[in-house]
């Protein structure tokens, strides 16, 4: 297993609005187009991205509300994230 710090640092509610709303819209645009693919291949949608569509919209959605009560405040946001790779055979 591999941990890599992806972000980790006290951001401005607008420095912190960039960052994290780019790191979801990235995200978002990898199901849009999965989902697309699927559409266009096999004639159906890719229901394991529409399920996580849902659930990165209504993130997203928990992340602008925080981020405007933090600048409501004069708050600064602070951000750790981490990934954690690891191998399987036959998962994908």
């Amino acid at each position: 297993m591999k941990n890599l710090k992806l972000i980790d640092g006290t951001f401005s509610p607008a420095d912190a609005r960039d960052i994290l709303l780019n790191m979801i819209g990235s995200k978002i645009q990898f199901h849009n187009n999965r989902d697309f693919s699927s559409e266009i291949r096999i004639g159906s949608s890719d229901k394991s991205s529409r399920v996580r569509l849902a659930e990165l919209r209504e993130t997203r959605e928990q992340i602008i509300s925080f981020l405007e009560n933090a600048e409501r405040e004069g708050s600064t946001v602070i951000i750790n994230s981490s990934v954690s790779l690891s191998c399987s055979t036959g998962d994908l």
